[in-house]
């Protein structure tokens, strides 16, 4: 199973995927997009727009580069790249569908069928993951950019009704780690 797992940043993603990991050795990892470019001296060293169409494209890379693994986990997918960019365009009170960014949202639609199963991870008040910031209202602007993402189709990137599939997912570790082994066991 081709799996992806989505949020804003201190959702949980990396510690589900290590758990997940750990009770699925057989699967491949990515590393999130920002590693990536990091180990290759590409960039995103800021948190940016154009740091974010850096880490979408590579984020379309990896999904077309690993098409021949029939078992692997990324930790984030194209449309967590589209949420922060939606952030940065209401910072910066431009329309993003507007912008020659728009051009990237056909890629993502076509990476993103490449997945069997997006799992998005919101913040909620059972949101496990302690985070004490100065950017906790960014965070939480980002994440409501994923639930417009994932729960309204803003955009149109899921134009086949739930295609790849979405699940949201909350709460301790062992739960959510629970309901992907369901899924992912069947």
């Amino acid at each position: 199973m081709r799996i992806a797992i989505s949020g804003t940043h201190f959702s949980g993603k990396s510690t589900l995927i290590a758990n997940f990991l750990n009770k699925n050795p057989c699967y491949h990892h990515y590393q999130e997009p920002y590693y990536e470019l990091a180990q290759q001296e590409q960039g995103a060293s800021d948190f940016s727009m154009e740091s974010m169409q850096e880490q979408l494209a590579m984020s379309i890379q990896l999904l077309e580069e690993s098409t021949d693994y029939e078992d692997v986990i990324f930790d984030r997918c194209p449309i967590d790249f589209i949420a922060y960019m939606m952030y940065f365009a209401e910072t910066d009170h431009f329309d993003l569908a507007d912008s020659e960014i728009s051009e990237s949202f056909e890629p993502v639609i076509e990476a993103i069928q490449t997945l069997d199963l997006i799992v998005f991870l919101p913040l909620g008040a059972d949101c496990q993951i302690e985070y004490f910031d100065s950017d906790t209202d960014m965070r939480n602007d980002v994440d409501r950019h994923f639930k417009q993402l994932y729960r309204d189709n803003t955009f149109g990137l899921f134009p086949d009704y739930n295609e790849p599939p979405i699940i949201e997912l909350s709460g301790d570790q062992h739960t959510m780690l629970s309901k992907i082994q369901l899924i992912t066991a069947t």
